[in-house]
């Protein structure tokens, strides 16, 4: 069976719109995978970054917590040497009005 020239008219358009949307679709789908793989490499690098940050965060967090706790204990340092020097004060005076008191006998 050969083919006349009429046929032709017909089958090379077919033909050609064949391959075209046969590109397109090849092309689509390219795009499609390197756009997929662009948002799961920066997916990948912000999980990253998260895990990066949040140890800088426990960092800060812990240095507050000490810093809290060293204040906490020089206040506690400083109510009980206050309380001592009192306690010192008390004691020291108290012994001072004993000394200075005058016995007199006839």
């Amino acid at each position: 069976m050969s083919i006349k020239p009429i046929d032709y008219q017909i089958a090379l358009p077919r033909t050609l719109e064949a391959s075209r949307i046969n590109n397109e679709e090849q092309i689509r789908n390219q795009t499609m995978q390197k756009s997929q793989a662009i948002l799961v490499q920066n997916t990948a690098q912000n999980k990253l970054k998260q895990v990066y940050n949040h140890s800088g965060v426990d960092e800060v967090y812990i240095k507050k917590r000490q810093e809290k706790k060293q204040k906490e204990e020089e206040e506690k340092k400083k109510k009980i040497n206050n309380e001592a020097t009192k306690n010192v004060n008390k004691k020291s005076s108290g012994t001072m009005k004993e000394q200075h008191r005058l016995d007199i006998r006839l």
